[in-house]
């Protein structure tokens, strides 16, 4: 109740310096006993209070049980990706792409991998914590330091290899100098390099236009090449489009998933496809998970694909197998 009259107070303005002022708020609510300690109940109110603000804002939450176990798992994730990026084990899974008619390897997506927990919410931690700055660089050495030993295969020659790279890592501000250094270091052609970037690290004001100037320093100075990811899941994909230095889109797997039962996602996706391609752009679908899917995508005009359908991410060590096999195709 008091909670409630808190919020209905702040819906009247403020009047600062002759201008109204609207404000509002999100409360976290914990219940102390005579045992508590202080730092603990305002903790538990922090996390109550996010809860509020992720609930959609200007409510109010009260701490649980459920909560706490998810502070818990949180800092246990934490403190295991701290360990893993400090040691160096990180392990680096690689997900083929392949060309959507013939079903020819094209290339791999790096991705980083654990025996526990959701990769989404691992990454999304990774960056609320800044983990995501020496995440993406241990990934990217790795990722880039493979290919190089891969494009002296047969079969590797001409592959090309996606790493993503967050908002927090483009603004750092030796991001292009790191990069020139890692790829002199692991003697990749810079042409096989692909950072995926996504279309919400895209869309954040002023950091939206930081990034577009990183990635274009990226292609000027070292013609490294920038595909969006997870494209058209975000509030403004066709202005990323219009302007974004790049040369592919990653339609996301939320689309993908859709075709074949949904209408609504095919013709999305349709125009997604469309619209690319009269701006010069090649599109790449992910998440493709069954073959009727793959099918739709090659009668809409998608050149590339990527998905369990076709190969879940694959240790090193499968990699080079698949790259040293005489299997033709993945479809």
């Amino acid at each position: 109740m008091i909670s409630e009259r808190v919020l209905q107070s702040l819906q009247a303005p403020f009047l600062l310096d002759g201008r109204e002022l609207f404000v509002g708020a999100s409360i976290g609510i914990a219940l102390a006993t005579a045992r508590s300690q202080p730092e603990q109940v305002m903790r538990d109110a922090d996390v109550a209070m996010y809860r509020a603000k992720a609930d959609g804002r200007g409510r109010h939450a009260v701490f649980d049980a459920e909560m706490h176990e998810q502070v818990m798992r949180r800092l246990d994730l934490e403190r295991e990706l701290r360990d893993v990026i400090e040691k160096g084990t990180l392990r680096v899974g690689y997900q083929p792409i392949v060309q959507a008619a013939t079903g020819r390897i094209v290339g791999f997506e790096a991705l980083g991998r654990w025996a526990d927990g959701d990769p989404a919410e691992i990454l999304a931690l990774a960056e609320e914590t800044g983990l995501s700055v020496p995440l993406g660089r241990h990934v990217l050495r790795a990722a880039t330091a493979r290919l190089a030993e891969w494009r002296g295969l047969p079969r590797g020659a001409g592959l090309t290899i996606g790493v993503n790279v967050t908002a927090r890592m483009l603004g750092e501000p030796d991001f292009i100098a790191m990069l020139r250094r890692t790829l002199a270091e692991t003697g990749l052609d810079p042409r096989a390099l692909r950072l995926e970037v996504s279309e919400h690290a895209l869309s954040r004001g002023r950091a939206d236009e930081a990034a577009r100037r990183v990635l274009e320093q990226a292609l000027e100075q070292l013609d490294v090449r920038t595909h969006i990811d997870d494209f058209g899941t975000g509030a403004s994909p066709l202005r990323l489009l219009h302007r974004f230095p790049g040369d592919a889109i990653k339609v996301s797997p939320a689309l993908v998933a859709g075709i074949g039962h949904d209408a609504g996602a095919f013709e999305i996706v349709r125009a997604v496809v469309g619209l690319a391609h009269n701006l010069g752009l090649e599109v790449i679908a992910e998440g493709v998970s069954k073959r009727e899917q793959l099918d739709y995508l090659k009668v809409l005009g998608c050149e590339f694909a990527q998905g369990d359908h076709i190969s879940a991410p694959l240790s090193a060590a499968e990699a080079r197998a698949l790259l040293e096999s005489t299997a033709p195709s993945l479809i």
